[in-house]
């Protein structure tokens, strides 16, 4: 006597089945998913550090060129000279319709003329 063996899945085991290789392939696209959006991280990081590095050069060179003795020179290769103490005036605007304009050292008054005409000058510039 020969026993026949055929083997005969019931609906759920071939619906467990189903499952099973539903979940599995469902793991495999989330890794595959994982893997390139930890690709893509690991690029923007790398693009950010390049960014950040680039952006403590540029601060660097800003702090070089705005060094005060760079300016120095840069002003001195360009003709310009610092104002003497003498050369220095201040104007006061306290009010919209007032001025008084004071000079930088009292004791270089050229004279009465000279201020007449320095005042006319403040005013003009303050009315235009």
């Amino acid at each position: 006597m020969q026993k026949n063996t055929k083997f005969k899945f019931t609906f759920g085991q071939i619906l467990l089945g189903v499952a099973v290789l539903a979940l599995a392939l469902g793991l495999v696209l989330n890794q595959m998913a994982l893997n390139e959006v930890s690709h893509k991280l690991a690029s923007a990081t790398s693009e950010y550090e390049k960014l950040v590095s680039q952006g403590e050069e540029l601060e660097h060179e800003i702090e070089q060129k705005v060094n005060f003795s760079n300016i120095d020179v840069l002003a001195a290769d360009r003709g310009m000279v610092k104002l003497e103490p003498y050369q220095i005036r201040y104007v006061d605007v306290d009010e919209a319709d007032s001025m008084s304009a004071s000079l930088a050292n009292k004791e270089q008054n050229d004279g009465l003329m000279d201020s007449i005409v320095y005042s006319f000058n403040i005013l003009v510039e303050y009315l235009k």
